[in-house]
């Protein structure tokens, strides 16, 4: 049996491990002494080795050299060391490299494996330690406890003061909070090349800052426009002049305007690009221009009804007074009834004209919808419409616990009727025509719905399967008279303008997602209220009085973390009648101070608070604190990652707002039941 002589130091028994048994190894770092030093070091142990001298240098080496190991320098220029690390940990091809890197700041940071994307840190220090460290970290990955190189740290013993390292250390990090924070997207590009992206920008572009960085700058864009934007670039570094677009260019379906900055400092020559993105604000803008015009449309609407209501009143009135004279068997009657149902029918029409004249609600009463939705399916004009498209399917999906809005009942049933008819006469052969109301909490500064104020709301969804609607029409289909259906077969041209004129006058918001060939879906909001038509009130009572019977609790204490006070009155309100106690803490930080000197039996969690901590990391903390807490995630929105997250990390279940007494109440005693 061979044993090692006491007299043989650690870097002779690794190198003879390593003889022979050579690694491809890349290393990246910006000095050229470390470079030297490490190319003949490794390669006197028998590696191939591979340099770069920055990060993207180092993604250019990949594409012909595929490494084993990858030892990597913290701060570098362009794409610095933990910006690599997290590219090359999310490409698959990549995925069983070992990432480690070199830094002694790196080392001193308290658990660098959560902060930096790396497998093992070695600290830069003294060449001969330093060496010892590197081969050490290569002979783990020949034996078969691989795994006790992920988070390793070596070299920290031999560290000296380093302040100015930190100091440049602290100054990146500052430069990166400030642009992190801003609303613009900013790029940083070396030749045709992004090298940096701050989180605007990743927004504007889509995807992530690992799959932007590296990539060429012009093929964010529409291939109508890769054009302008390269004669733009081309300006800007020949004219060495800040330059602008002048119209919109189009990225990850967003508008965005460009400003160009070329930047030259000593040997490196970078371009920065701010992208402004004006969706947003086009579409502000757009509506703005649609209610001007819809309320000069109104105006002219006024009048003319005005007059033709003095005119119909002869025409419909007369042929009653006139049928009551004449004979059974008179030849005249059937001309006079054709008159009088003509009429009626122009009636109709000028009652629609003077929606459009409206300016608020001329009928306030709590309105239910869902109700309202089962009188228009038992109506004849929803039975004269399914004899006319057979092959149409309506399918029904209503919320059992559906809130209120203020409103009127005759104008909510013409926007259901419009609605369902223009999906059913859209369709063209055999389809299905959706009907869903749910209620929606609504929180601020929505993305999707620009505009629309933050609460609870109604929201009925009217989609179908059919033709779909061009680009180009959805931006006229509000307007009266404007249709592509045949005038005087099928409808007035009017449907869509009282849809929006009612909608509008019920303070709510349309969103119409529609494209040729794939349907369409009309999301109607309507302002919910917490209370039930005088008609439904004694029976809904007594349904919820047996329900909230068997939902009460014993005075068990209730955490209510919510940033909205609107939201912790509705909750106190339900939980005072479930018969909890509750508490109330309107941020994730003050519900962690809470907890830590008070104990409750349950927490009702808001996912999304601004500003502070949001639900997530609240409920991490909460875990901490006492990993038995019990707790109920509240949110507006459908399950989304992070709810999965919390759920996951052990959270009991989630509840969506608005929530009624039943609702909440069930989701509490089921937790309460579950871990007791």
């Amino acid at each position: 049996m061979n044993e090692k002589r006491p007299s043989e130091n650690l870097e002779t028994s690794i190198s003879k491990s390593n003889k022979g048994n050579g690694r491809r190894i890349l290393v990246v770092d910006n000095s050229p002494v470390i470079l030297r030093f490490m190319q003949h070091f490794l390669e006197k142990h028998g590696h191939q080795v591979a340099l770069a001298s920055d990060g993207v240098t180092a993604l250019e080496v990949l594409e012909s050299f595929s490494p084993e190991i990858c030892f990597i320098d913290l701060i570098m220029e362009n794409i610095s060391g933990d910006k690599l690390c997290r590219i090359l940990k999310s490409m698959p091809e990549y995925e069983n490299v070992l990432i480690v890197i070199l830094s002694a700041i790196a080392a001193e940071e308290q658990d660098p494996h959560t902060k930096y994307a790396a497998d093992a840190f070695v600290a830069k220090g003294p060449l001969k330690e330093m060496s010892s460290h590197l081969l050490q970290i290569i002979q783990l990955l020949d034996t078969d406890d691989i795994e006790r190189i992920q988070g390793t740290v070596l070299g920290k013993e031999n560290l000296y003061a380093r302040e100015i390292t930190r100091e440049l250390l602290n100054s990146k990090e500052h430069y990166e909070t400030a642009l992190n924070h801003i609303s613009e997207g900013f790029l940083e590009l070396l030749g045709d090349k992004i090298i940096y992206a701050n989180p605007a920008a990743v927004d504007i572009v889509g995807g992530t800052e690992e799959s932007i960085l590296n990539s060429k700058f012009i093929k964010l864009f529409q291939e109508t426009d890769e054009d302008t934007v390269g004669t733009l670039l081309a300006s800007a570094k020949t004219g060495n002049t800040t330059v602008q677009s002048t119209t919109p260019l189009v990225v990850n379906d967003k508008l965005v305007l460009l400003k160009i900055i070329p930047v030259a400092e000593d040997t490196f020559q970078s371009t920065l690009v701010i992208l402004g993105d004006i969706t947003r604000q086009n579409q502000l803008e757009s509506q703005l221009r649609n209610a001007q015009k819809m309320e000069a449309v109104g105006t002219l609407a006024g009048g003319v009804a005005h007059d033709l209501n003095n005119v119909l009143s002869g025409i419909v009135s007369y042929p009653d007074l006139l049928l009551m004279q004449l004979p059974e068997d008179s030849s005249l009657k059937k001309p006079i009834q054709v008159i009088k149902s003509s009429g009626e029918k122009a009636a109709t029409i000028v009652q629609d004209l003077l929606t459009l004249t409206r300016r608020g609600i001329t009928e306030k009463n709590p309105v239910n919808l869902n109700q309202v939705i089962s009188d228009y399916l038992a109506s004849p004009e929803y039975h004269r419409l399914l004899s006319f498209h057979s092959e149409v399917e309506i399918e029904v999906c209503l919320e059992e616990e559906l809130l209120t809005c203020i409103g009127s009942e005759v104008q909510m049933s013409k926007i259901i009727m419009n609605l369902v008819s223009n999906g059913a006469e859209s369709i063209t052969e055999r389809g299905k025509v959706r009907i869903v109301t749910e209620n929606v909490y609504i929180d601020a500064n929505e993305p999707s719905l620009p505009g629309i104020a933050e609460g609870e709301y109604i929201l009925l969804t009217i989609s179908d399967n059919g033709a779909g609607i061009s680009a180009t029409d959805i931006e006229r289909i509000f307007e009266p008279f404007y249709t592509k259906k045949e005038m005087g077969r099928s409808g007035t041209g009017l449907g869509m303008t009282v849809v929006w004129g009612t909608v509008k006058d019920h303070g709510g918001h349309i969103d119409i997602q529609s494209s040729p060939g794939k349907g369409t879906t009309m999301s109607i909001y309507l302002p919910a209220k917490r209370q039930y038509p005088a008609s439904l009130q004694e029976m809904e009572q007594t349904k919820k009085l047996a329900a909230i019977h068997e939902l009460k609790g014993n005075q068990e204490s209730v955490l209510i973390v919510d940033d909205i006070k609107d939201q912790h009155e509705i909750a106190a309100h339900i939980l005072a009648q479930l018969g909890y106690v509750a508490h109330s803490a309107y941020s994730g930080q003050e519900a962690v101070e809470f907890l830590t000197e008070k104990k409750v039996d349950l927490v009702l969690l808001d996912m999304i608070m601004d500003p502070g901590i949001d639900g997530l990391e609240t409920y991490r903390k909460i875990s901490e604190l006492n990993p038995q807490q019990k707790v109920i995630l509240v949110t507006g929105y459908s399950k989304t990652d992070r709810i999965i997250a919390a759920l996951e990390m052990g959270a009991g279940r989630y509840v969506k707002k608005p929530y009624t007494v039943e609702r909440i109440g069930r989701a509490i005693k089921e937790e309460m039941a579950d871990r007791a």
